[in-house]
């Protein structure tokens, strides 16, 4: 299962995310790492977001997670990093959802534990 998805433009390399919806352990990591509140869009180099480097310009659809980067600063923990996944272009009707302000996809059920949802940008 996903632990969210993103809609993000390629443009010459670089990549923003223009809506995202994840749990809330994701969007609290994007929050922390420099990608604002849950309905701002966000750069994915000021979060620093592992993703294919392979990716040519357009408008694509990811699933969002949470991949190990290594030990941390406290003696036993771990460093995290935004992970991209399951790259695969959007359709004009995904493009039009999101235009229309609705999900291009269907929303993400959260986690029992989980209280809040992030919203779209």
């Amino acid at each position: 299962m996903s632990a969210g998805k993103a809609m993000v433009v390629f443009a010459h390399g670089k990549g923003l995310v223009v809506c995202w919806q994840a749990q809330t352990y994701v969007a609290q990591f994007i929050s922390d790492a420099g990608g604002g509140g849950g309905t701002d869009s966000f750069d994915l180099d000021d979060v620093g977001a592992d993703y294919n480097d392979d990716i040519d310009d357009g408008v694509w659809l990811f699933d969002l997670g949470l991949v190990d980067d290594g030990p941390g600063d406290w003696p036993g923990s771990r460093e995290c990093m935004l992970q991209l996944t399951n790259g695969r272009h959007a359709t004009a009707e995904e493009w039009a959802y999101h235009r229309g302000d609705e999900w291009p996809w269907e929303p993400i059920e959260q986690d029992s534990a989980d209280s809040k949802e992030s919203d779209h940008a």
